[in-house]
């Protein structure tokens, strides 16, 4: 198994505190992603990656490889 963390630093008190300072992303049952710096950037690539998960499991009926 592997175990991830993330701090939840407050770099500017202009940012919103809401869901957008999530660091620890599901992608898929068995596949989780982590980010740093600011998450606006990486909203785009978690989309992408959940889309490419979802798309090859219908493809090719099983789940992602991992490797």
């Amino acid at each position: 198994g592997v175990i991830l963390g993330a701090d939840k630093a407050i770099v500017s008190k202009l940012l919103d505190q809401g869901k957008s300072l999530e660091k620890i992303y599901t992608i898929d049952r068995h596949i989780i992603a982590a980010v740093a710096g600011l998450t606006a950037d990486a909203n785009i690539l978690i989309a992408q990656a959940r889309i490419d998960s979802q798309r090859y499991q219908y493809t090719y009926g099983e789940e992602q490889p991992v490797e």
